[in-house]
Parts: C-alpha cells; sequence; structure tokens
C-alpha cells in the first residue's frame, strides 16, 4: 500500500512538471522576445556644443555662428555662445575651463598661442571632451582638429597679386608690416607673401616686424609704418598682414606721402573694404570664408562626438579669396 502511495505521488508530479514546463517556456520566451524588441534607451536628448568666440559683436564671428547654428539646427544639437569683446587669451582660456566644468559634449573656438589658453584646450581633451579649432591653429595644443584658412596659401594667393601688379616696374620695393607676437597668422602670411614674391630677383622685400600689446595696438601699428617709410623712400606697395591694422597704416600713409602713391594689399574682412576699394585706396585683400568654417567645424565635430567619424583628420582648410578693386576674384580652394 505504501509503495503505491508513493507511485501514485511519483506519476502526479511527474505530471505536474509535465503540465508546468511548457508554461514556464512559453513565459521565458516571451519575456526573452520583449527584452530583444525593447526600445534602447534614449541617447542624450541634445548635444551641447560650446563656441568660444574672441569678439561676439564682430561681422566675422557672426558669420562663423551663422554656419554653426545652421548645422546645430539640423542636427538637433544646442550652441551656446561665450567669450568677450577684444579676444583676449586668458579670458578666452577661462571660458574654456567653465564649459568644461560645465561638462559640455564638445567645444569649438579659436585658437590663441597663449600657455593658459593651450592649458585649457588640453584640459578639456583630457576630460574627454573634443576641441576643434577654428581660424587660427595650435597644433602643439591636444586640440581634435583644425578648421580654417591655410594661411601660408593665403599668402601665396596675395603675393601672387601684388607680383602681377608690379612685374612691368623694374627695381621695385614692397613693404611688409605685421606683428611677431601673432605667429600663427601673420607670421603664416607673411612666409607665404615671401614665398610667392621670391621668383622677383629684382624686387626689393623690407619688413617691419612688431610685437603688439592690446592696449596700444594703433599707435604702435602707426609708429611701426613711420618706421616702415622713414626705412625707404621709393615704396611701390605695402602688405598688411591683418585687416584690423589697415586703418592705422592707411592714415600714416595719407599724412606722409599720399594713399595713391603706394599699392595697398591686406587679409582678411575689413568693415571698410567697399570703401576702400571705391576710392582705390586698397588694391586686393584675401577674405577667409568664416560661414564655412562654422559649417565644417561642427559638422565633424558631431560626427566625432556620434562615433561616425573616427579619427577626425588633423584639419581642413577652407577656401580663401582674393578680391581686388576691379571686381574680379579668385579662390584658393580648400583641401
Amino acid at each position: 500500500m505504501k509503495k503505491r502511495t508513493i507511485l501514485i505521488g511519483a506519476v502526479s508530479l511527474a505530471c505536474v512538471v509535465l503540465i508546468l514546463l511548457p508554461i514556464y517556456q512559453l513565459t521565458h520566451t516571451y519575456r526573452s522576445l520583449q527584452q530583444i524588441h525593447k526600445p534602447a534607451s534614449p541617447a542624450k536628448e541634445t548635444l551641447r556644443i560650446a563656441l568660444i568666440s574672441p569678439a561676439i559683436r564682430d561681422l566675422y564671428w557672426k558669420e562663423v555662428q551663422l554656419g554653426i547654428k545652421e548645422i546645430a539646427k539640423k542636427q538637433q544639437a544646442m550652441v551656446e555662445v561665450h567669450g568677450g569683446y577684444r579676444g583676449n587669451a586668458s579670458e578666452m582660456a577661462r571660458d574654456v575651463q567653465r564649459v568644461t566644468s560645465a561638462k559640455v559634449d564638445g567645444i569649438i573656438a579659436m585658437g590663441m598661442d597663449d600657455p593658459a589658453f593651450i592649458q585649457a584646450v588640453n584640459q578639456a581633451t583630457e576630460s574627454g571632451i573634443p576641441v576643434i579649432l577654428i581660424g587660427t591653429d595650435i597644433p602643439n595644443s591636444l586640440r581634435k582638429m583644425y578648421v580654417g584658412s591655410d594661411h601660408v596659401a593665403a599668402g601665396r594667393l596675395l603675393g601672387d597679386k601684388v607680383r602681377v601688379d608690379l612685374e612691368k616696374k623694374s627695381n621695385s620695393t614692397v613693404g611688409i608690416i605685421g606683428q611677431s607676437s601673432d605667429p600663427m597668422v601673420a607670421m603664416l602670411r607673411i612666409k607665404g607673401v615671401e614665398q610667392s614674391l621670391a621668383s622677383q630677383k629684382s624686387m626689393q622685400i623690407v619688413k617691419q616686424i612688431y610685437s603688439s600689446s592690446e592696449r596700444n595696438g594703433t599707435m604702435q601699428t602707426m609708429s611701426q609704418t613711420h618706421e616702415l617709410l622713414n626705412r625707404t623712400s621709393n615704396l611701390d606697395a605695402i602688405i598688411v598682414s591683418k585687416g584690423e591694422e589697415l586703418e592705422a597704416v592707411t592714415r600714416v600713409i595719407e599724412q606722409r606721402v599720399g594713399l595713391n602713391k603706394i599699392q595697398i594689399y591686406t587679409f582678411q574682412d575689413v568693415a571698410q573694404l567697399t570703401d576702400l576699394f571705391e576710392k582705390g585706396q586698397v588694391q586686393a585683400v584675401v577674405v577667409d570664408s568664416p560661414r564655412k568654417m562654422g559649417v565644417e567645424s561642427i559638422t565633424h565635430l558631431l560626427s566625432w562626438i556620434r562615433g561616425e567619424q573616427l579619427p577626425l583628420p588633423s584639419h581642413v582648410y577652407t577656401d580663401s579669396t582674393l578680391e581686388t578693386s576691379t571686381g574680379s576674384r579668385f579662390r584658393n580652394e580648400e583641401h
């Protein structure tokens, strides 16, 4: 009797197992399928990108902002604009540090050849925040990439124009004025100019290179222009390495010899350029593509953050355009 009871119990248990096992398997399978098709956890809703601008109200940097915001809007990223009005390296370094502490997803900034700024860029990169420099490159920093003009190529483009304009004049003299305190832009442009003019053996090059301070920039430029004119009495052309210096240079030339005596060439976007062209005071200017810089910088930055482009190229050069007083335009294409 006892054996029979045990047997009945064993059979009953087996029946229960046989009944429950398929139910368990079906439940497990259903849960597994639910897990497979469960939506992935949503990614960070909006990427925060910080633009560190050296001159928020400047037309050039407004164009950069427009390019960045155009792409940011399409790709659902938010752009925070930080910066001042004078392009002060210490202020920009502090801005980089602040947005790094705020844990933005990426930083776009104009490069500044300043130890504090370089350190701030390096700290951001070491914190896992990618930094793209635009307009001015600092190759010895830990920036992810550089987007902007090839300043040496831009110098060659302007030098070619000067060479053509003066090729029929024998023993011509060209003055070059620039700031040694701006090695990543002014000095690279001057290098390109010299490369272009090197083929003109009869052309004399007179350089006036000086170190400028923020406080007395205009007065220094005027003083250096006087010094350049004192060094040579037969200057045929003058190349100004930065458009910001143009007003001070032209003021001195007008006082000393008259603007119609010397051909003037420069770089960058100059606010009074149209007026100077109409008056015949400037023969040619090489301008950057600030909006294109903004577009390219944020496009590459967002691609890197999202893992779509690894690694980033070291640099992307945007085109520079030579505009002349006669309305001609010549472009040094991006590469």
